[in-house]
């Protein structure tokens, strides 16, 4: 079966279609080999990226065995993979592929998460709610696999929420590793200093380190301190380790120290984007 993925031509797709993902008797270890193989190919037949889009969306037409929770969670990840690989060529395909998993995600909105106010839980989650939680951060992984730009605001919008609840904005961070914007850059960025969370901070600053990027962490921390020094003395920008505070300050002005950042922030990214469309048009 392995041997079959690793080819991959058009007859080893269908074989693997024909005789494990529509068995009559299906083993649902089988099929989660086939789904993670799925991941590798890198040209999707249209009947295989159908199986695997029904599985994900659908699973009350297939078999009992395949309707369990990982394997649904499976085949939707890999409707963002196929939707990256029939990208190649046929980008209107793979904008069809990842629309549905949009409209579901939708924008982060305030309103969202009614039980936090300035990410201080007041009452906790329910297990519908956690349960939220877990298909908002799937199909955050999902759309990250696709790498499809039209899907980015929307990413964005969950990965820069501050009162998003940990899973979300962990996921949403780690969605954006497959694009490279100057806009996504920076987002990184402010998420590896300015996150309230370790885990967000620590996948934000390996995805911010492993890509090329225009302005190192330690320069970064640098300049926003030289903001700071003309506005506030009393708050300084450290950089994150895993169990270290990100912003210190002499009297607890977290929004003071935040407000700096981000002005910081929102100065270097347009310096940025004027620097980006420079190398695309007359200057």
């Amino acid at each position: 079966m392995d041997t079959l993925v690793a080819v991959g031509t058009p007859a080893a797709q269908h074989c693997l279609v024909d005789n494990v993902l529509l068995a009559a008797v299906p083993s649902r270890t089988l099929v989660k080999r086939v789904l993670y193989g799925v991941a590798k190919l890198q040209h999707p037949t249209a009947e295989l990226t159908d199986v695997v889009v029904e599985l994900a969306h659908r699973p009350d037409r297939f078999p009992p065995p395949l309707r369990a929770e990982n394997v649904t969670t499976q085949a939707l990840l890999m409707v963002g993979a196929v939707a990256r690989a029939v990208h190649r060529k046929s980008p209107e395909r793979a904008r069809a592929l990842v629309a549905p998993l949009e409209e579901e995600l939708g924008h982060h909105s305030p309103d969202r998460y009614r039980r936090q106010t300035d990410g201080v839980t007041l009452e906790p989650p329910t297990e519908k709610e956690f349960a939220g939680f877990a298909r908002t951060s799937l199909l955050l992984e999902a759309l990250g696999n696709a790498g499809n730009h039209g899907s980015l605001p929307r990413l964005l919008s969950h990965a820069t929420a501050d009162d998003a609840p940990l899973p979300v904005r962990h996921a949403a961070v780690h969605a954006l590793r497959t694009f490279d914007t100057p806009e996504v850059e920076m987002v990184l960025l402010e998420r590896s200093i300015m996150d309230t969370h370790d885990h967000v901070r620590k996948v934000a600053m390996d995805l911010y380190t492993a890509r090329p990027r225009s302005l190192e962490l330690a320069d970064a921390l640098q300049s926003a301190n030289e903001v700071r020094d003309l506005t506030l003395s009393n708050v300084t920008l450290a950089p994150a380790g895993p169990q270290s505070i990100l912003v210190r300050q002499a009297r607890g002005l977290d929004s003071t120290a935040k407000a700096v950042w981000k002005a910081w922030m929102k100065a270097r990214q347009d310096s940025m984007l004027a620097w980006f469309w420079c190398l695309r048009l007359p200057c």
